[in-house]
């Protein structure tokens, strides 16, 4: 195998590996007078500035950002807490 073509099938990967992660759509979520997001399933925002990644388990992601907490189960359901106190759940 020629160095021509392991390069050329690195790029290809790459290029595929982008594509999937620009089309990738975001998830929105409001609720309890706050909007939460998700794009390209990795950085998240709440009310528009970034959150920080908490913990990530088997069944669920914890994002903070600044009083609040947002868990985002893998059933779907994303619940809010302000300052280690449950508020509700958000809608998307």
């Amino acid at each position: 195998m020629s160095m021509k073509s392991v390069v050329s099938g690195l790029l290809l990967a790459g290029t595929s590996l982008f594509c999937q992660a620009a089309t990738h759509t975001p998830h929105s979520y409001t609720g309890y007078g706050v909007s939460f997001r998700i794009d390209n399933g990795y950085f998240a925002y709440l009310d528009d500035k970034p959150c920080a990644l908490d913990e990530k388990t088997s069944s669920a992601t914890v994002y903070s950002a600044g009083l609040y907490q947002v868990i985002v189960y893998k059933t779907g359901k994303v619940a809010l807490m302000k300052q280690g106190v449950y508020v509700g759940n958000l809608h998307g």
